[in-house]
């Protein structure tokens, strides 16, 4: 039977073409054969005759002659029958008869004739059903309507199959039979046009009463073949889901669907792998539809669900693999981590050219938009390539013009002529649009595109300094229903003073930040979280400026001093875990495995197998961070307000880049300013300060500096223009930032040589929230000391260390053991307990017992050290270690000396956690030192690290992590002698009752007076 219809076919299409005769004389010559009785003759004659005019495109008379031969059949059906014709020949002129209306799309004809052929079959032949039921797929594409009864036809067929034993060939043809009603009842035309939701719930019907068939298959024999009828209906479902997605915005529906079908493909995969890329796939359309949603954290969750399968996929030569690069690249460009999004779109656009499929403009449209912040560069390098190389797409031209336009805009600094090339591509993106202007209106994509459009020249305007012209725009931008950023119409209402604009749109903006950040943070983990937070919301830091150009409205300064609290120390705050141990104790266990899941993290080289394990440490760490009580990241400036006392005040100190944002005639500068706040006030007050070039000559002179004219101009520009707002308080707070946490600022002195701390009674803060949630004591009860440290070599780091009679090189520090003994003998003859450790017993590993230790006091007497970028590849310590060629955090590169760090330095070579003598500031970071009020780094530079704009990534920086609450350290290489005999009387002055901070004034001061260069008394800070 098989061979009849193959063989009927071949003629079909057969290359032959044959001549052909008018109708009347095929008709005279067949009622001729009809009267001698010769019917096989005649039917024959007409096969014949309808093949001729087939190839000859005559299809209705093709059809014309078949009907007629198997109605004659029909008629003399027993005369065939002896004649030798079979029921599968029978059958099969009836299927190509039918086949040839579909063609014609004769539904009134077909559907008759199809439905008594099956009726026919399932009574003579039910072996045949289950062959014809899913060969008739075929025909019920080509109707342009569909068929309810066919389902009857389909179950029969079904119904055989499961009354009879199991074989290859009836467990293929019942899968056959199940796409074909799938698509029956899924679609109505070739194309794919879904139908509505009853359709589906049919399929889901059909796929429920049959599973059980399927389900009681032997998985050994029949394993390809229950896969393949798995996936037939988990294909609909997700083809399903996304179209109810897109079209009609149904994603809560859509997002069960997909769910669902990962529950029928979970079993699978042990199976067949590549089964796993399909359910990242769902995955990733699940990250999406959650985004869309508005929520970011499930869209990340689901995001972290689908890397790992992903990266893990040995199956990277087919179209599902391309369509996850797809989703997840858009995924995580919405959640402001470009730089993955941009490498995975690159990705699968490589992938698909593998595939032989070239990608469109509309692909690099995509790409140049996710690398549109950090590299514009290469958006004008690759143009003409993908201009030359893409597939043309309706919606991508303008789109991808679009992108070309924006970078050269964002270029124009480079090339004077970068302005006409932008805007000849911003116009060419608009005429794009316009002539296909009927795709994007039936895609829904006009209002984007030209929101989009408008702020690209919104933007432009504002790079040109045509900030009026810019407004307009962005307040065009606004018309769009697809606007939720107000970042662009708050910036230029502030610069152009529209208050009523600025009001309205800053307060939306910065709430939309805020609630970003804080949803964000948590579920991205800290990796991640810098890139998350300097790339992706770079705006933020510019709200003071724009607070400056508007200093005494009070919206404006308000949220500028939120701002700077949740730019302050944002990213240690979600690292701070320590402070929580004591209400959960397991918290610590769960935070020493993250640590050790993150060293191993840095010593992976491969790509893959990197991202995964930081995935899987992101997964831990999100389970962590529940314990930690994350309502300390709302706080205001209003909190920080009612938390002053009265005659109190703080000063957050804020720089940005000024003249960057709008198109000046000025030059960009670095500059800084103040935000002054009192108990219950209205409002912050904004102070105007100075550049940073009269910092760096402080910075770059100091120590000698404070002796000057420098240090007294400082004092005038600083504390000179806060005076009035702080004068008389009885304790003034401040957060430094930039230069200004490198620069002892509460010691410059004016004119009459009279400190800033002793005008003012400051406080130096990693941030006023902390006087919030202030966890400063000042019992001191034990301490623990290192000093005297054996370094078993006597040699020196010339490179590195400079001064041979300071704390600045390796040498033995003669001092430091005289300091621990002093600092001994005055403590414990006020009952307080010390513990001293010297010589070699002052071991790295000693300290790191310190974990979790209860001692009020942690002192160092030692050699610490900060490496800047520029030397650390002059360090054979880290240079010649295979460990370090792929370290990336930063606190690696500052520490403390202990006992055998000499000989590790020059002899050894780093590993992460090795208890060498070198004790980096990323092992203290690990540590839980929550319960130490005071860490006294009695050594060189230990203030110092990288300069970040929310404080020091160093030593402090990793105390801090720890949960200490105050550090003492200093800011450049301090003298042996002085050192120890500053330790002598900050501690003489803590054994008499004094705070710490009373007993760091009164130490500074007491050795201002011996020493009038301040290399001896200025170096030290005490930051809370």
């Amino acid at each position: 039977m098989r061979k009849i219809i193959v063989f009927i076919l071949v003629i079909i299409f057969g290359s032959a073409v044959f001549a052909q005769q008018n109708k009347k004389e095929i008709y005279l010559q067949f009622d001729s054969y009809c009267k001698q009785g010769l019917y096989t003759n005649a039917s024959n004659f007409l096969v014949e005759k309808g093949l001729e005019y087939l190839h000859n495109g005559d299809t209705l008379t093709a059809y014309e002659l078949q009907l007629k031969n198997c109605f004659f059949t029909d008629e003399h059906l027993k005369e065939f029958f002896r004649s030798g014709l079979t029921w599968e020949g029978y059958f099969a002129n009836w299927y190509v008869t039918i086949s040839y209306g579909a063609w014609l799309g004769k539904n009134n004809d077909v559907a008759p004739l199809l439905f008594r052929t099956l009726n026919l079959i399932s009574q003579k032949e039910p072996k045949l059903l289950p062959f014809y039921a899913s060969s008739l797929g075929f025909v019920i594409y080509k109707y342009k309507g569909e068929h309810a009864d066919s389902i009857y036809v389909f179950q029969k067929a079904i119904d055989y199959i499961k009354s009879v034993a199991p074989s290859k060939e009836l467990v293929k043809q019942y899968i056959d039979i199940t796409k074909t009603f799938y698509i029956n009842r899924f679609y109505n035309s070739y194309e794919g046009v879904l139908l509505l939701k009853n359709r589906f719930d049919e399929v889901e019907k059909w796929y429920k009463h049959n599973h059980q068939y399927i389900t009681n298959l032997d998985t050994t024999l029949f394993k390809n073949e229950i896969i393949e009828y798995e996936l037939s209906f988990v294909n609909e479902e997700i083809s399903y889901a996304s179209t109810i997605a897109s079209q009609n915005n149904n994603y809560h529906e859509a997002i069960k669907m997909y769910n669902d079908a990962i529950l029928i493909l979970q079993p699978l995969i042990k199976h067949n792998d590549t089964l796993s890329q399909k359910i990242a796939s769902c995955y990733a359309n699940i990250a999406h539809a959650h985004y869309t949603l508005g929520d970011k954290t499930l869209c990340k969750e689901y995001c972290d669900k689908a890397m790992p399968i992903l990266l893990s996929s040995n199956h990277y030569d087919n179209f599902d693999y391309c369509d996850i690069l797809k989703s997840l690249s858009l995924s995580f460009f919405n959640l402001n981590q470009n730089n993955i999004a941009a490498r995975l779109k690159l990705t699968e656009m490589i992938a698909r050219e593998n595939l032989g499929w070239h990608c469109s403009i509309s692909d690099w449209g995509i790409y140049f938009m996710y690398i549109q912040n950090s590299e514009p560069e290469k958006i004008i390098e690759n143009k003409d390539f993908a201009l030359k190389t893409a597939r043309s797409s309706a919606g991508g031209n303008a789109d991808f013009y679009l992108q070309v336009g924006k970078a050269f805009s964002r270029l124009m600094g480079k090339n004077e002529h970068y302005k006409d090339s932008a805007e000849y591509y911003f116009y060419y993106a608009k005429s794009a649009f316009d002539l296909n202007r009927q795709y994007y209106d039936r895609h829904a994509f006009s209002n984007n595109f030209l929101f989009n459009y408008t702020q690209a020249w919104a933007a432009h305007y504002s790079r040109l300094g045509q900030t009026l012209e810019a407004y307009n725009k962005y307040k065009e931008a606004l018309t769009y229903p697809t606007n939720t950023n107000y970042v662009n119409i708050a910036t230029t209402a502030s610069y152009l003073h529209k208050i009523e604009d600025l009001h309205l749109y800053l307060p939306k903006y910065y709430k939309s930040v805020e609630n970003d950040i804080c949803d964000m943070l948590p579920i991205i983990g800290s990796l991640w979280s810098d890139t998350y937070l300097y790339s992706g919301e770079s705006d933020l830091y510019h709200i003071p400026e724009w607070a400056s150009w508007n200093p005494t409205d009070s919206v404006s300064v308000r949220i500028a001093y939120d701002a700077t609290l949740l730019m302050k120390g944002l990213t240690l705050r979600y690292n701070i875990l320590a402070p929580y141990y004591d209400k959960n104790p397991e918290l610590k266990n769960a935070k020493q495995e993250l640590d050790k899941m993150r060293d191993s993290i840095y010593l992976i080289e491969d790509e893959n197998t990197r991202f995964l394990a930081l995935h899987n440490y992101e997964l831990k760490e999100r389970e962590i961070s529940k314990a930690v009580n994350n309502e300390l990241v709302n706080v205001h400036w209003t909190d920080v307000s009612n938390a002053l006392k009265n005659n109190e005040a703080c000063i957050e100190f804020v720089k940005y880049s000024a003249n960057t944002y709008f198109r000046t005639d000025s030059t960009p500068r670095t500059h800084y300013a103040a935000l002054v706040l009192h108990n219950n006030a209205v409002a912050p007050i904004f102070v105007d300060l100075f550049d940073e070039i009269g910092l760096q000559e402080m910075y770059q002179l100091q120590p000698k500096s404070y002796d000057t004219e420098v240090g007294k101009t400082l004092y005038s520009k600083l504390w000179g223009k806060l005076q009035q707002f702080i004068a008389g308080k009885d304790r003034v707070f401040f957060s430094p930032m930039g230069l200004l946490n490198l620069i002892n600022i509460e010691m410059l002195t004016d004119s009459s040589g009279k400190t800033a701390a002793e005008e003012f009674n400051l406080h130096r803060v990693s941030s006023t929230r902390n006087i919030v949630n202030n966890r400063s004591g000042n019992h001191i009860g034990s301490v623990v000391s290192f000093g005297g440290v054996d370094y078993k070599e006597s040699r020196e780091y010339a490179d590195v260390m400079r001064s041979i009679n300071t704390r600045g090189n390796w040498a033995y520090l003669q001092n430091t053991l005289s300091e621990v003994k002093q600092i001994k003998e005055s403590l414990e003859n006020k009952g307080v307990s010390v513990a001293t450790h010297t010589g070699a017993n002052a071991t790295e590993k000693v300290f790191k017992q310190l974990d979790g230790t209860q001692s009020d006091v942690i002192h160092i007497a030692s050699h610490g050290y900060y490496i800047p970028q520029s030397q650390r590849t002059a360090i054979p310590y880290f240079s010649n270690s295979s460990s370090t060629k792929i370290v990336q955090d930063e606190l690696f590169y500052s520490g403390l000396i202990l006992s055998g760090g000499q000989k590790a330095w020059i002899d050894s070579t780093f590993k992460p956690d090795n208890n060498d003598g070198i004790l980096s500031a990323h092992e203290i970071s690990k540590l839980d030192l929550h319960n130490v009020n005071l860490v006294v780094l009695s050594a060189c530079e230990t203030g110092l690290g990288d300069n970040l704009f929310d404080g020091i990534f160093g030593l402090q920086r990793a105390f801090k992590k720890a949960g200490a609450v105050s550090i003492l350290m200093s800011l450049w290489q301090i003298d042996d002698k002085a050192t120890a005999e500053f330790m002598k009387i900050f501690y003489e002055k803590l054994a008499n009752g004094n705070s710490k901070h009373e007993a760091y004034i009164s130490t500074v001061l007491a050795m201002k007076e011996k020493y009038q260069d301040a290399n001896y008394w200025a170096s030290f800070i005490l930051l809370d």
